[in-house]
């Protein structure tokens, strides 16, 4: 039986001459167990996450994936992805069909890529169009959402193409993540308004500066937490708080959890 969120094409002979459609796909999906994939996966992926956190490994190099952030997996790359704060959960969708290949190509989705904070509401939508389709289990199932196998992979392309004012903006947060900065400051750099920079976030992330601020000190401190020499008050200061009950209560919101509570589920042996 499907669940509710999740579907599979399960195509026919015929099917397989349909140029591009949809294998599998779920929205909301929580992933509980590790995934290791020393083949790779066969099929075009686009994975979104939409709660949680989790660590994607591509060759010795090592991905945060987090809440509002795109990827593109094309087919054969080995990998291996992991929930680091749960639930985890992933809108994810792989592609297969006759021109699958030669489409990707077209858009240029042949290369592993991840999309920081610009995870798509209209793919999200889709997918949960495309499952409604495929629940429904009629015949014609694959070809009638074909159609919207080319949408989303339209939308994957829009976002490599997106390009922001506030790109310098999220470099520089990154960059000085553990440092006081200004919304004055970061204004300056997009050189815009502070007013005009509250709605780019806004508009392009769903939050506010502040927010995004805190979320990159928040996972600098899920880092700085496996170091057991630190004490929490000594890791909020390293990530930018002003203080270890700001920092506390920041955390918690994040991921449910006090900061002690997390060093000891992760990091204890």
């Amino acid at each position: 039986m499907y669940e509710y969120n999740c579907a599979y094409a399960r195509p026919g002979v015929r099917d397989e001459n349909v140029p591009i459609f949809i294998y599998g796909l779920a929205f909301d999906y929580t992933h509980i167990k590790e995934i290791d994939r020393e083949q790779g996966f066969p099929l075009l992926q686009l994975h979104q996450c939409t709660a949680g956190a989790g660590c994607l490994e591509i060759n010795s190099a090592q991905y945060n994936i987090e809440e509002g952030d795109a990827l593109i997996l094309p087919p054969g790359i080995p990998h291996r992805y992991y929930a680091t704060e749960k639930p985890w959960n992933l809108d994810w969708i792989t592609f297969s069909g006759s021109c699958c290949t030669q489409i990707a190509s077209g858009f240029g989705l042949t290369e592993f890529a991840l999309y920081k904070g610009r995870a798509s509401s209209e793919i999200h939508s889709k997918i949960k169009e495309v499952v409604g389709i495929y629940h429904k289990r009629g015949a014609n199932r694959v070809l009638m959402a074909s159609p919207l196998s080319y949408e989303i992979l339209t939308l994957a392309k829009r976002l490599s193409e997106r390009k922001s004012r506030l790109s310098p903006v999220l470099r520089y947060i990154e960059a000085n993540t553990g440092k006081d900065m200004t919304l004055e400051e970061l204004a300056a750099i997009a050189g815009i308004s502070e007013y005009h920079l509250c709605r780019l976030f806004r508009n392009e992330l769903s939050m506010r500066p502040t927010e995004y601020i805190n979320r990159a000190r928040v996972q600098l401190s899920k880092e700085l937490l496996a170091d057991m020499s630190l004490s929490i008050a000594e890791t909020a200061q390293r990530c930018g708080f002003r203080s270890e009950n700001y920092f506390r209560d920041i955390f918690r919101r994040f991921t449910g959890t006090s900061p002690s509570a997390y060093r000891k589920l992760y990091y204890s042996g």
